[in-house]
């Protein structure tokens, strides 16, 4: 939270949800270039952060933030500034130079142009599936966007996660709220007890074939639901925690449900983190 502290404390202390927003997406987008301290999911012609509004709770809690619908800086002799590093720190001093006289109507202008969804068939009906390994539940829900998603359908046992966002109710309601239906199939999951000591390759491949052997051969009604809601909603993502779907047992629900789609539907598998983003993650 360095660089929003930092980011609201030089421009005043105080800004309206609208201005920081905007100021943060400029910052991560046309800035720094990269996804910076926060994604932003574009809907209904604004931004939205599910992370950053969480922050804002937290912050608040805290007596960092005043609580208000603005942005508010309690009164501190800190300087938040001085913890950045380098090139946040010539990112906060570019933004305050180019930025902090600009109209509202003028950054929310430029982020609209910042913003590029990416093109779909979107009357192609497909599986996909994706995990939430090393990612923000922004990051995850720019991704499912991106590619048309209508409908998410979580096949974790036990829909718990330390990572926030990702347990079942906060899921269901991030989803809802960016215009994603969510589904729970416990029944397609696998027990938390037999997910212990997976060291090596060998170990997965013989937690894998028991999985289709037995709860995939049993859950032949589950399947056929999933057939039939991809009828109905043409685009749907299986979902689970590992970003590397062979080593999560969504793969294998995906190929059991291959040859029961029609040829014209595919199925593809979203890599939503990069290898140094899943090093510092957990479930």
């Amino acid at each position: 939270m360095r660089f929003l502290l930092s980011l609201l404390q030089e421009m005043g202390g105080d800004l309206s949800d609208v201005r920081l927003k905007a100021l943060m997406v400029i910052v991560s987008r046309q800035i720094l270039k990269t996804d910076g301290p926060y994604q932003f999911v574009f809907k209904n012609g604004g931004f939205h952060s599910f992370q950053l509004e969480e922050d804002k709770i937290q912050l608040e809690r805290k007596i960092i933030l005043e609580r208000a619908p603005r942005w508010i800086l309690s009164t501190t002799a800190t300087r938040y500034a001085i913890e950045l590093d380098f090139f946040e720190k010539i990112a906060l001093r570019e933004l305050k130079t180019k930025w902090l006289f600009k109209s509202d109507a003028a950054l929310i202008e430029l982020c609209t142009t910042l913003h590029q969804d990416r093109i779909f068939d979107d009357r192609a009906s497909r599986f996909f599936t994706i995990g939430y390994e090393g990612v923000s539940p922004d990051s995850y829900i720019n991704l499912l966007h991106a590619n048309g998603i209508k409908l998410v359908v979580d096949v974790r046992k036990n829909a718990f996660s330390q990572k926030w966002g990702f347990s079942k109710s906060s899921l269901e309601q991030i989803l809802i709220r960016s215009g994603i239906d969510y589904h729970h199939m416990p029944e397609l999951g696998i027990e938390s007890a037999k997910r212990h000591n997976l060291k090596s390759d060998a170990d997965y491949r013989r937690l894998f074939k028991d999985y289709v052997a037995h709860t995939l051969n049993e859950q032949t009604r589950s399947l056929e639901d999933l057939c039939h809601m991809l009828d109905n909603k043409k685009r749907i993502a299986i979902t689970c925690f590992e970003a590397d779907p062979t080593q999560c047992h969504r793969y294998h629900v995906a190929e059991a449900l291959r040859g029961r789609i029609p040829p014209e539907s595919t199925i593809e598998h979203l890599i939503s983190c990069s290898p140094e983003q899943k090093k510092i993650d957990k479930n």
